[in-house]
């Protein structure tokens, strides 16, 4: 079993975990294995979802796009929501659920985070991992 160990930043995001030879390892991006940390940036629109670079490429082209930066410091204010082209709401912590299964866990085949049924390690008081990356990302209001 992994536990992952997450690092969610406000600028940068990085998942790691404890190795088999009891060496720290870094998960890399599922997008690309060459990189190990992903901007801390979503995009939620009719182009669909970009999460890290992807979306800051897109507002070099369009800065007038609306994104969620920052959203760590977000997670402590329940009343705070992003707004997608959908006019739904985004919660910090469905935002940073993005965030996170931008990494794959090589151990396990390669699977997304999001495909995991254990596993709670983080370094944010009160976010609650495993109901964020198994349900629903959308606030209800």
């Amino acid at each position: 079993m992994i536990f992952p160990g997450i690092d969610l930043g406000t600028t940068y995001s990085m998942m790691a975990h404890v190795n088999s030879y009891g060496q720290p390892a870094l998960f890399p991006d599922v997008h690309n294995a060459s990189q190990f940390r992903t901007p801390s940036v979503v995009y939620i629109g009719r182009e669909g979802c970009l999460v890290g670079e992807a979306a800051e490429e897109l507002l070099e082209d369009a800065p007038e796009l609306p994104i969620a930066r920052f959203v760590k410091a977000r997670l402590s204010q329940t009343q705070w929501w992003h707004g997608d082209h959908q006019q739904r709401r985004w919660s910090a912590e469905g935002l940073s659920a993005l965030i996170v299964r931008k990494f794959r866990f090589p151990d396990l085949g390669g699977n997304p985070v999001g495909t995991l049924d254990e596993g709670e390690g983080h370094s944010c008081p009160g976010f609650r991992m495993r109901e964020i990356l198994q349900g629903e990302f959308l606030e209800e209001r």
